[in-house]
């Protein structure tokens, strides 16, 4: 279930920016090919620490500002980050 989800909802978010409806969806990303092997598991535990800190803040806030089952007002929101090593890359072109 949570494949399915995440996989619509951040091409739901690309095609609303694509289409270019306004006000436009926060879609950032952050990459290098160029990482030093023996930096990758830091990167990885950086990564997870941060990520776990920051989506930590944002259930917090989402969490005070929810309204009562069946409320009228009521929306979905979300954010998904997430964390990919593509291991032995020797092309990038």
């Amino acid at each position: 279930m949570l494949f399915g989800t995440d996989v619509s909802e951040i091409m739901e978010t690309i095609e609303h920016n694509l289409d270019g409806k306004s006000p436009a969806r926060f879609q950032r990303k952050v990459s290098s090919h160029l990482v030093h092997r023996d930096a990758v598991s830091k990167f990885a535990e950086l990564n997870a620490k941060e990520s776990m800190a920051l989506l930590e803040r944002y259930d917090a806030w989402l969490s005070k500002h929810e309204v009562d089952e069946g409320d009228p007002d009521a929306r979905y929101v979300a954010v998904g980050i997430y964390y990919a090593d593509k291991g032995e890359v020797t092309d990038v072109h």
